[in-house]
């Protein structure tokens, strides 16, 4: 069964590094390049996770996702991959935010919405 990658995946086992469809980055990371489809008895598994689609109709049949079902997992793993914490997912999809700078604060996105100054926690 085979699957077509949808994100770089990297592969961090040195024994596939030399494999064909194999690509390091400039950071010296190995990755499996977007787009690269990988036949495997379990790509049915990256499709569940949303990093993948499937490239034939045995990992389509196998991962029994709808059209919606994949979407969804594909915007997790892109949350996921972006690093945001799951209490800010759904900022995150409303782009709210990008992401968050080194010192964890918020990367406005084209919907952010300015917190209130004067909205603090503690109401005493």
């Amino acid at each position: 069964m085979k699957c077509r990658y949808l994100i770089d995946v990297l592969e961090p086992r040195r024994e596939f590094w030399e494999h064909e469809g194999v690509v390091q980055r400039e950071d010296g990371t190995h990755v499996w390049p977007a787009g690269t489809v990988e036949e495997h008895p379990n790509a049915w598994k990256r499709c569940r996770i949303g990093d993948s689609e499937p490239a034939d109709d045995e990992c389509r049949l196998r991962a029994a996702m709808t059209t919606k079902d994949a979407e969804k997992a594909q915007r997790h793993n892109g949350a996921l991959q972006a690093g945001i914490d799951p209490a800010d997912y759904q900022r995150f999809f409303d782009g709210e935010i990008l992401g968050y700078d080194a010192e964890g604060n918020d990367i406005p996105g084209p919907n952010y919405i300015q917190p209130d100054e004067d909205d603090d926690d503690d109401d005493d």
